[in-house]
């Protein structure tokens, strides 16, 4: 039995209809985020437009968000979701991407640390068509930076990302297959806070409360859970999961020895 909802503190389906800037959190910690548009600066707008849209992601047809160039999602400070970072935690999510260098999603607590993940980046932000990085920063100052290759532009393809801190480790996997992974940075950051500026979707949130790295890629189910995942885990979110939209498994009564059934 595979049950992922207690650990889970933001599942964003992304399924919103059209008119709408609300974009739901589906885990139960409130975690509900905001469609704006960056017009300049500081200054955002709401966003009413039509960022969702049918997938193209056999079988997983619930929808998705096309996102653009200055439009992002504002999360929230996630609760204490922050604190956590060096703890061990996984992001999952599916994506179609562009050719160009953009934030999956991104935040810094005020107090130095910093957490992004971006796709078609190299270890150095720099664009970098085909790779997939992850950088935590604590407020020590100390550093994990890990990429891997294997992001193809123009295809769907599912994330899950286990981050483990305190042993210096990123594990990618992309389809459901463990990438080899480089980490120019081992510095063992495990020294967070509680954000104190948003968790944005398709876009960092820097020290300054201004969106950056945003790109027209495609996102559909992102998740974020405060624990590392198994590779049970992993295959189910990529097989089950996001299709039927799930954190756990429907039980299902099967036959035991004598006879006798179980739920399990």
């Amino acid at each position: 039995m595979i049950d992922l909802i207690t650990n889970c503190y933001g599942h964003w389906k992304l399924n919103e209809n059209a008119a709408n800037s609300f974009v739901g959190d589906s885990s139960g910690k409130g975690n509900n985020g905001i469609l704006y548009y960056r017009s300049g600066g500081s200054n955002y707008e709401l966003i009413t437009s039509d960022q969702a849209q049918s997938s193209g992601n056999p079988p997983y047809l619930n929808g998705c968000f096309q996102m653009a160039d200055y439009i992002f999602i504002d999360a929230g400070i996630m609760g204490d979701f922050g604190s956590k970072l060096g703890s061990g935690i996984n992001v999952s999510f599916w994506a179609k991407t562009t050719e160009a260098m953009g934030a999956v999603l991104g935040s810094e607590s005020g107090a130095g640390d910093v957490f992004v993940i971006a796709l078609h980046a190299s270890p150095d932000l720099e664009e970098e068509t085909g790779t997939c990085s992850i950088h935590l920063a604590d407020r020590d100052g100390k550093d994990l930076w890990a990429y891997c290759d294997g992001v193809v532009a123009g295809a769907w393809q599912h994330f899950n990302i286990n981050i483990d801190a305190a042993n210096n480790t990123v594990q990618i996997y992309i389809d459901n297959v463990a990438k080899f992974m480089q980490h120019p940075i081992q510095q063992t950051p495990v020294n967070f806070v509680n954000f104190t500026n948003p968790m944005y979707l398709s876009a960092y949130c820097g020290g300054d409360d201004i969106p950056t790295l945003m790109q027209a890629h495609k996102y559909d189910g992102i998740m974020v859970f405060d624990k590392l995942l198994s590779t049970d885990e992993i295959d189910f979110l990529y097989n089950y999961g996001i299709g039927t939209e799930k954190l756990t498994e429907i039980p299902v009564a099967r036959p035991l020895v004598g006879g006798s059934l179980a739920i399990g």
